[in-house]
């Protein structure tokens, strides 16, 4: 059964298909994967360029900072998947002045109160990386709006807190590409493996590097390397086999945006806007 989101993102590109299809490329593109945006689009006459979907109350901009007790100072993490930016600094420096109030956060979460101007400013930041120019979200009716409306659509509010993920076995869906980056950034040589043993679909990897135990860190999940009775039933590639374990994640503070549609009609201007793009002539 497809998450909410999941439906959205459907309905969003549908519409898109239906009323702009016929010249043009639609196709979906990131799904899961936040790192990548929702719908890709090839107009006839111009450069293709994304668009990101989001829900009337949904989450955006995610980054982790760690509380460094030497400086009492926060340190923007180098896994981040994206730019320390004008905008982050500004967040930064904001905590860093307050740091006996941030430090030990917890799951519930502590407001960030920054201008919401810098907030707005970290959207811009976020999704020119992925070169997202329009948004699409669902009021009375599908919206479509360029980047540079987002604030007339939504409120904005920054929180830091901390992720907590439960643990998992890895799937080659939703997690075989964050896996790959990770082997990929810690110099890990091996192939990954899918297999069903014990009853269940289980991630496995051939490697000639010895990594029992050893942790892995990537942006949404730590993974962990195991040799044991499931490993031990596999026909190795490589010089061992280790199960790849998902565990769950208590210790990445993050600060994250939280949306809230405030505007739920199109604007037709902002429609023209993104009609201009598509019917762009050469």
């Amino acid at each position: 059964m497809a998450n909410a989101w999941e439906e959205l993102e459907n309905r969003c590109y549908e519409y898109l298909r239906r009323m702009y299809g016929d010249n043009n490329s639609i196709e979906p593109y990131g799904k899961s994967d936040s790192t990548k945006a929702d719908i890709k689009i090839e107009p006839a006459a111009s450069d293709e360029f994304f668009v990101e979907v989001k829900a009337g109350d949904s989450q955006c901009c995610q980054f982790v900072l760690f509380p460094n007790e030497d400086t009492k100072s926060f340190d923007f993490s180098k896994r981040n998947k994206v730019p320390l930016s004008d905008n982050c600094k500004r967040i930064i420096a904001y905590m860093d002045g307050l740091y006996k109030r941030y430090y030990k956060v917890g799951k519930k979460g502590i407001p960030v109160e920054v201008d919401s101007s810098t907030l707005y400013g970290l959207v811009q930041d976020f999704y020119s990386v992925k070169k997202v120019i329009f948004f699409m979200t669902e009021g009375t009716d599908i919206i479509i709006f360029p980047s540079s409306s987002f604030s007339d659509y939504f409120t904005i509010e920054a929180f830091y807190r901390r992720k907590t993920s439960g643990s998992a076995d890895p799937n080659e869906s939703n997690n075989n590409e964050e896996i790959m980056q990770g082997l990929n950034e810690e110099g890990i040589s091996g192939t990954i493996e899918y297999k069903s043993v014990g009853g269940k679909i289980r991630c496995f990897l051939h490697s000639d590097t010895y990594i029992h135990k050893r942790k892995m860190m990537c942006e949404e999940h730590t993974y962990q390397f195991k040799d044991n009775n499931y490993s031990k039933t596999l026909s190795k590639s490589k010089k061992y086999v280790f199960e790849v374990r998902r565990l769950s994640n208590t210790s990445n503070p993050n600060v994250i945006c939280q949306l809230s549609l405030k505007k739920t009609v199109q604007d037709k201007k902002d429609l023209q806007a993104f009609e201009d793009v598509m019917n762009k002539e050469d």
